[in-house]
Order: structure tokens, then sequence, then C-alpha cells
């Protein structure tokens, strides 16, 4: 213990020496430490009124400068934003140019694909063309799609001229319009349900199936909600749902119902003669849902 103690004794005497010699070389400048302890008030004063650190003081004073530089120098400044404007707005018009270039080649690619879809569903006159109208792009104002205008225009009769597709068009050509165009777009397209009403609106025979086995095709990679009053169309479904509307308290209610087994045959037969079902006609319906055709896709 004593050996340990020693060495501390001597440890001490030796700092004690250096923090003497260290004392003695100091020379004592109020002026500094005014300036110091002035400095200190000021940060302290500025941290307290503008709320922020001093880190973040010193960065605020950076912006400060480089705003005041760009004052200075308001006409060179003027100049080079006015260059920076002049090059974005240059790639803008070039990129708007292009993408009018590809939309008017798209948009006589899929008319004509289009109208071509459209024939067998008991329009075979019908025309739809993609209509595509172009702002000068040195002078228009750009959005994110560009300066074009994009309009689908229609005629369902030879001799007339071709019109805006939803002012013209019935609610069954614009369902089996509709038809044609995700016909068309089935492996562009990503919807997953695809409602259609009316799409057997004026048709029946060849055009009603023609119509059921595109609804068909699609459903094969989406789902599929046709609502239908012909019964070839029907057929063609995996699912049945029946809708009928009751008088309830006053109320009129509508009620969904699956349809299932021979209640599919029962309903169809109904489709096909009303009230006046005959064993012909539930023979017939019995040969709609047995037709050729794998119905296994269609959900």
């Amino acid at each position: 213990l004593v050996p340990t103690l020693e060495e501390a004794r001597i440890a001490a005497s030796e700092t004690a020496r250096a923090l003497a010699a260290y004392a003695e070389g100091l020379e004592a400048d109020p002026a500094a430490l005014e300036t110091i302890e002035a400095r200190r008030d000021l940060l302290s004063r500025l941290t307290h009124k503008y709320r922020r650190v001093v880190p973040a003081l010193i960065a605020w004073r950076a912006e400060l400068e480089a705003e005041i530089a760009t004052g200075e120098d308001g006409e060179g400044a003027l100049d080079r934003a006015g260059e920076r404007e002049r090059v974005a707005r240059a790639a803008c018009a070039d990129a708007a140019r292009a993408l009018s270039r590809a939309r008017a080649s798209a948009a006589r690619e899929w008319g004509t694909r289009v109208t071509k879809d459209l024939r067998p569903l008991g329009m075979p006159a019908a025309r739809l063309e993609f209509r595509v109208t172009s702002a000068d792009p040195a002078s228009a104002a750009f959005g994110p799609r560009g300066v074009d205008d994009v309009a689908l225009v229609f005629t369902a009769n030879p001799g007339e001229s071709a019109r805006p597709l939803e002012r013209i068009a019935s609610g069954g050509e614009l369902s089996r319009v509709m038809l044609a165009l995700k016909t068309a777009l089935e492996a562009q397209d990503r919807v997953d349900l695809l409602v259609f009403d009316e799409v057997d609106s004026g048709i029946g025979g060849a055009v009603a199936h023609a119509v059921g086995e595109r609804l068909r095709r699609l459903a094969q990679h989406r789902q599929i909600l046709c609502v239908t009053h012909l019964p070839m169309i029907a057929a063609l479904a995996r699912h049945h749902l029946s809708v009928a509307k009751s008088l309830v308290a006053g109320r009129t209610v509508a009620r969904v119902a699956a349809v299932r087994g021979d209640a599919r045959v029962a309903e169809l037969s109904r489709m096909l003669a009303g009230d006046r079902v005959t064993e012909t006609t539930r023979r017939q319906a019995r040969e709609l849902l047995a037709a050729p055709g794998d119905r296994a896709g269609a959900r």
C-alpha cells in the first residue's frame, strides 16, 4: 500500500508543477474576454429571436448572402433564369411533338382495328376514329399529357359524318363499342372487372352469339358482369344471377339470387318463351347450356 501512495504523491506533485507553469504563462486580456462574452450574448439573443440553433443560423446567413448577391446582379440572374426556361421549353416542345406523332400513329392503327371488331357485333357499316388534334408546341401551354386533344368519333351508318361518340351512340351501341375496345385491348388492358349493360340491345341470332363469344373470351382473364335478356348470351356464362323486383310495404325492392343446377334450365326457358315454357323450350335451354365451347375460363 505504501509504494502505491508514494507513486500517487509523485504524480500529484508533477501535476501541480505543470499547472503552476501553465498559469504563469497566461496573460490576462480583459478586452479579448469582453469580446468573447459579447459574442456569446449576441448568439444567445439571435437564437432566441429567430428560434434557430447556431448551425441553422449559419445556414440561413448563407442563404441570405446568396439572395443579396442575386439581387445585386438582378439583370444577370434574370437572363440566366430566362435561358433555363428556354432550354426547358424547347425540351418540352420536342417531347410534345414526339408524343403527338406516336398518338397519331396509334390512332390510325387502333381506329382500324376497333372498326374491324365492330362489324361482327351487328354494326357492319360502323366506323370509329381516334381523332388527335395537336396545338403548336412552340406557343401551347404544356400539360401533363402534352398538347393534344384526343376525341373518339363514331358513325354507325354509311353516308353519315363521324361525330363525337358520346353524343350520337345509343346505349347498346356504346356497350358494343366498349366490348370491341376491350377485345382489341385485351392484352394491354389491366382492368379486372368489366360491367356490360344493354350490350344485347337491338341484336339477335348470329350477332348475339358473336357478342356472347367475345364476352366469354374476355372472361377468361378478368371478371365480366353482363346484364342481358338474350338466352344465347346468358348461356355462355359460368355463373347466373336472377334480378327480380317486388313491392314490399309500398316500396319497390330488387332482389338478386344465384341460379344453379336445374334452375338455370328453367330460367333460360323463361327467357326463351316467357310464361309459355314447354318441353321444347326446356330442351332448347339445355342445348344452349351444353353448346360446344370451353366455359371453364369464364368467371
